[in-house]
């Protein structure tokens, strides 16, 4: 009749997540959104395993799951599945972010570099990068939260854009652009 025996077992496959995004909200949470199949269930698990986090997946095959504060850091790799009609797709990975650096500003020293000021984390790097990535300068917060990083003069003409992103144990934050 042309039909094969498949001893394996079904072939299809579910797809893993995709566009995944990931936020800190105020309280020490973190948002995971992205996209998958209408339907599934969502599980975040963090690095050792442990499921942190589920949640289904809309009609519009997008999903939103908000992990609870102190279950991953700065750094982590969660791992993000999707699960439907007995089947489980293959992990997707997102890592946790860094906090992003506050009180950003701009200060013009009077000899003509600009100085990248705010708050951190402390002991965090702070990158100061070209909006296309590449390198300009790092700096170092403090103690007291508080970085000073002074740009080249290349750098520090009224109008150029730079981008700042910081470190913290291994996570890097969602950059922030300043001009």
């Amino acid at each position: 009749s042309g039909n094969t025996s498949n001893p394996s077992g079904n072939t299809d496959t579910l797809t893993a997540p995709t566009d995944l995004n990931t936020t800190k909200n105020d309280n020490g949470s973190y948002t995971i959104t992205g996209k998958g199949t209408p339907g599934a269930t969502v599980t975040i698990n963090n690095p050792a395993g442990t499921k942190i986090g589920e949640g289904t997946v809309g009609t519009d095959g997008s999903f939103t799951v908000t992990i609870a504060a102190g279950s991953a850091k700065a750094g982590d790799k969660v791992s993000v599945t999707q699960s439907k009609d007995g089947k489980t797709s293959q992990p997707a990975t997102i890592t946790i972010p860094a906090d992003q650096p506050t009180n950003i500003g701009v200060n013009f020293g009077t000899d003509g570099h600009a100085h990248v000021t705010g708050n951190g984390v402390p002991g965090s790097t702070i990158y100061v990068v070209t909006p296309d990535g590449d390198s300009i300068v790092t700096g170092k917060v403090g103690d007291d939260g508080k970085f000073d990083i002074t740009l080249p003069l290349d750098y520090s003409d009224a109008g150029d854009k730079v981008v700042l992103v910081q470190a913290t144990d291994g996570g890097l934050s969602n950059p922030v652009g300043i001009i």
